[in-house]
């Protein structure tokens, strides 16, 4: 009598049955042989010793860093009423505390305020706005936040600074501002192109030859033009990153030396100095 063929899920069922079978066998066996032929290993007992007390990490420890533009499009179009995910965000990142918010970076030195009676300079990529305002007031205000805010540097010129500095600080408020940082990565300036002329060959910011001494000389002039403001800055790009674009670093190292604190500018008492993206190199004084 022929026996009813099985289906194809009755097979492999079987097979699976076979394999986990056999399996289990073999672990049986291979267990019976182990405990037969080698001893009980006495049991390993790790202890961690910590420490009973450690610094604090102050609040305000853990920060972000968003471009002048990128804030606009995050907080959305209504500057009465700010993207709540962005709001949520960064509250998980820094929760029951006031988070710090710098912005500026790269567009730091691509944005300006504009200054009556000053056509567009051809550098300008990005131009603050009432509007910009409003959102950032509306996002400072209701996570608490402080800001770092950038103020171009690279345009060398005081006016503009002290127009830009004077409509972030009446803009936000000023217990929102925890400094103005002049300028991003001033190493830079002289190395990579900062706008297109008219015959499209790019512009650096800063000739070939451009040290510290010119810089400290910029910085004191721009800073006083902001005085009675609490000034930071500038912020370096790392001895890592300068080596990869293969830039000379004479600026970093008179600011981020590895054997002291950087060098001061001739500063207003109330400013900051801050020094780098890098941690390893971070460097930060302080003139008050």
């Amino acid at each position: 009598m022929r026996m009813p063929s099985l289906k194809r899920w009755d097979v492999i069922s079987v097979a699976i049955a076979a394999i986990a079978g056999a399996a289990a066998l073999i672990a049986v066996v291979a267990s019976g042989a182990s405990k037969s032929t080698v001893p009980d290993a006495p049991p390993t007992v790790l202890r961690l010793d910590f420490p009973r007390s450690a610094p604090v990490i102050p609040p305000g420890f853990l920060g972000l860093g968003i471009e002048y533009r990128s804030l606009a499009n995050y907080a959305g179009g209504d500057p009465n009423e700010v993207d709540p995910v962005l709001e949520t965000l960064i509250r998980n990142l820094t929760p029951g505390q006031s988070p710090v918010l710098r912005i500026g970076g790269d567009t730091t030195d691509w944005s300006w305020w504009p200054v009556p009676g000053m056509s567009k300079p051809p550098w300008v990529h990005y131009s603050l706005t009432p509007q910009w305002l409003a959102a950032t007031r509306e996002l400072t205000q209701s996570l608490d936040a402080r800001l770092i805010l950038g103020i171009n540097f690279e345009a060398d010129s005081d006016v503009l600074a002290r127009t830009e500095a004077s409509a972030l600080m009446r803009g936000v408020g000023p217990r929102s501002v925890v400094a103005l940082e002049l300028g991003n990565e001033p190493e830079l300036y002289h190395s990579f192109g900062w706008y297109r002329g008219p015959n499209g060959q790019e512009v650096t910011g800063r000739p070939a030859d451009y040290d510290f001494d010119m810089f400290e000389r910029e910085f004191t002039s721009v800073a006083s033009a902001l005085r009675g403001v609490p000034v930071a800055g500038p912020t370096t790009g790392g001895h890592y990153t300068r080596a990869r674009a293969g830039v000379r670093p004479s600026i970093p190292r008179s600011i981020t030396s590895s054997t002291g604190p950087p060098r001061p500018a001739s500063r207003p008492a109330a400013s900051v100095w801050c020094g780098s993206h890098m941690p390893t190199a971070f460097r930060c004084g302080s003139t008050r």
